[in-house]
């Protein structure tokens, strides 16, 4: 399925511009933290609290966030561009919650059928499930798919940027971004 026109942009792009209303919100975050804190600059310690508290970032769409990669090399300083684009795919995934909370819940509940019984997995212990190439095989079999399994492996890696052999909530909601699946 091919992603839908035009709203798939933002998550394909290796330095993402975040749409106005998004980097508006982003610029205010920053601008109020700042002043409140007397300092120019969002420090690495901080900015997983400024996700959690100011950005209102649920903590399953932060479990892949490295701090690092937001920070200007050689300084505890979150260099501004790098906030600006990384973080509006954070909000974007935010504002999209509800849509992936039900397509997360949905995938589980049909990789996972010969684990678990409906209803075995807890509203939170949901969003820490892991699909591996064995659950997308399981899946396959139920959809009398012939999908070739070099496909699926493929599939994991271009989801997890090769970082890790599972798919994890936030990795999902990313593969939902780059189809153009979440609203912005």
């Amino acid at each position: 399925m091919p992603p839908k026109k035009g709203r798939d942009q933002l998550f394909n792009k290796e330095r993402p511009n975040p749409p106005p209303e998004v980097e508006e919100e982003l610029l205010e975050k920053f601008s109020n933290f700042c002043d409140e804190n007397d300092s120019q600059d969002l420090l690495a310690s901080q900015l997983m609290m400024f996700f959690k508290q100011e950005l209102k970032i649920p903590d399953r769409l932060l479990v892949n966030v490295v701090v690092s990669d937001y920070v200007i090399e050689g300084t505890e300083v979150v260099g501004f561009e790098e906030y600006l684009s990384k973080s509006g795919l954070l909000v974007v995934m935010r504002d999209n919650v509800r849509k992936i909370d039900e397509a997360w819940k949905l995938f589980i509940r049909h990789c996972k059928k010969k684990d678990k019984k409906p209803g075995d997995v807890s509203k939170d212990g949901v969003y820490s499930e892991r699909i591996y190439l064995d659950d997308l095989i399981s899946l396959q079999q139920i959809l009398n798919d012939n999908t070739p399994r070099g496909l699926l492996i493929d599939m994991i890696e271009v989801a997890t940027q090769g970082a890790r052999p599972y798919v994890n909530y936030a990795d999902f909601a990313m593969v939902m971004g780059k189809m153009g699946e979440l609203n912005f």
